[in-house]
């Protein structure tokens, strides 16, 4: 059944070439009386034959043809129906399976097909649409303004299992199986997980990756399998960048894993049983190490990405990342080799690695360091094996590292991606530095002096954050996490 990428890319592509044109005739096929729902063909005839189509929108899964007679045409394609449009009358080019053709008075036409006969036509006065069932009980629509993450964690006050929850149209509009599936590979989430169990994390990484899965299907005109297209009659190509429907048996993209299928409330779910855990918070490396065929990661280009935090001093880059690797699905924070003392709150093996100068020295000549470089008469270095290793091991990274090795990691990873972190201005990050009491007297003059140069580096970042508070730096980082993840390349 299309859902709302499928049915918006049907109405991008109907309002461009219908609108403004005039219903001069509609030609049913026979034994089409069941397709028209409420009315004879008769009816139907009377109701939009030799009106103007002034508008199409999208509600849900339904197309809404609204013509000047006051009409709304609504059609519910079901499973296998299309709704294929032609500039011309020439029946020979007709799609098979043909149930209704509306022909317009620029002699184009609009054909629904559909081989089970399921296909649903029916009309609706302008004054009854609001209040009308089809379109009352539906829950908020996945590309509307109104989809927010606090509507969204009233999707989640459920006991149903969350794959159930997502799929049931009263909850939430415009997401079917293809897509529930991928939004809760995306977010690590087991398809059973009760609903009202999903922690705000988890509400979170869900939220997004809902937002930018239907985004990134509706750009690409939606996904086919059998029946859908567009109304050009061309097929969707999602399907190239499905990460888990229909690829049970197969490994999982990001870890390696075999991908496994089962049913949740008679409807098939496909998951990877070591990214996506029934028990979240039980070890899962049992059932990688044991379920996992031998998966080849490109790690200069793969499934997993790198996530580089730089920018000024006391801008607030290890809170952050700290944060991210805390809250955010399949991230983990690789720490930095750091000659100089250890600062109050730092994390030894978290991080941060704390080695003498001779042990640095020793590390560099090893050829340890991926990056390096002194800072404050401190030396700092990135383990290339830390960094590799967490992305085979199906993470992402975040690191912590300077703008001159942020732009070094960035020339040799292609999955990787560069956070820049700002203050809205100079005074601002004048007053985080003086208000630092891990920073000498000396310190704090010398970062004094470079904030504005560092504040102006921004414009080789793939992305710039300017910090506010702690909650609201998350939250946009946790958002172009997602942006990343669910992107097609």
């Amino acid at each position: 059944m299309p859902e709302a990428p499928e049915v918006q890319t049907i109405v991008n592509g109907l309002k461009s070439v219908i609108v403004n044109t005039t219903v001069t005739n509609v030609i049913f096929s026979e034994n089409t009386e069941d397709i028209i729902d409420g009315n004879s063909k008769k009816e139907f005839l009377d109701l939009v034959e030799h009106y103007k189509v002034l508008e199409v929108v999208r509600r849900g899964k339904y197309i809404d043809i609204f013509v000047d007679s006051g009409i709304h045409i609504v059609i519910h394609l079901l499973m296998t129906g299309q709704l294929i449009y032609k500039n011309n009358q020439d029946e020979d080019s007709r799609p098979k399976y043909l149930r209704v053709v509306i022909q317009f008075d620029d002699g184009s036409e609009l054909c629904l097909a559909d081989k089970s006969t399921w296909v649903k036509l029916a009309t609706i006065m302008d004054n009854n649409v609001k209040d009308d069932s089809r379109f009352t009980k539906l829950g908020v629509d996945v590309f509307s303004e109104d989809f927010t993450e606090n509507a969204f964690k009233e999707v989640l006050s459920s006991r149903r299992a969350i794959h159930s929850r997502l799929l049931d149209q009263k909850a939430i509009s415009g997401l079917g199986n293809i897509y529930v599936n991928e939004v809760l590979y995306y977010s690590g989430i087991h398809p059973k997980r009760q609903s009202k169990s999903l922690n705000n994390s988890e509400a979170q990484a869900l939220y997004f990756a809902i937002y930018y899965v239907v985004r990134e299907a509706l750009k690409h005109r939606g996904t086919t399998f059998s029946d859908y297209r567009t109304p050009d009659g061309s097929t969707g190509q999602y399907q190239n960048f499905l990460r888990v429907y229909q690829r049970a048996g197969q490994p999982c993209f990001r870890c390696g894993t075999i991908l496994e299928k089962i049913k949740v409330s008679g409807r098939g779910a496909v998951f990877c049983p070591h990214d996506q855990p029934e028990y979240p918070g039980k070890s899962q490396n049992n059932i990688r190490d044991g379920n996992a065929k031998q998966y080849s990661f490109d790690i200069h280009n793969n499934e997993n990405f790198i996530f580089i935090i730089t920018g000024p001093s006391s801008v607030g880059k290890t809170t952050l990342s700290r944060q991210m690797a805390k809250h955010i699905p399949f991230l983990k924070l690789v720490p930095t080799v750091k000659t100089r003392n250890k600062r109050p709150g730092e994390i030894e093996g978290v991080d941060s690695i704390f080695v003498s100068k001779d042990t640095f020295e020793k590390m560099q000549q090893n050829g340890d360091f991926l990056i390096f470089g002194q800072h404050f008469n401190h030396w700092y270095g990135t383990q290339r094996r830390l960094l590799e290793n967490t992305l085979i091991s199906g993470n992402d990274v975040v690191i912590i590292v300077s703008p001159e090795g942020a732009k070094e990691i960035k020339a040799q990873y292609d999955n990787s991606f560069i956070i820049c972190l700002i203050t809205s201005s100079e005074d601002q990050l004048s007053k985080r530095i003086y208000e630092r009491n891990d920073y000498s007297v000396s310190d704090k003059k010398k970062r004094e002096s470079y904030k504005k140069g560092e504040l102006d580096q921004s414009s080789y970042c793939d992305h710039v954050i300017t910090t506010i508070n702690e909650l609201q730096t998350l939250h946009e980082a946790f958002k172009y996490v997602y942006k990343i993840r669910c992107a097609t390349y």
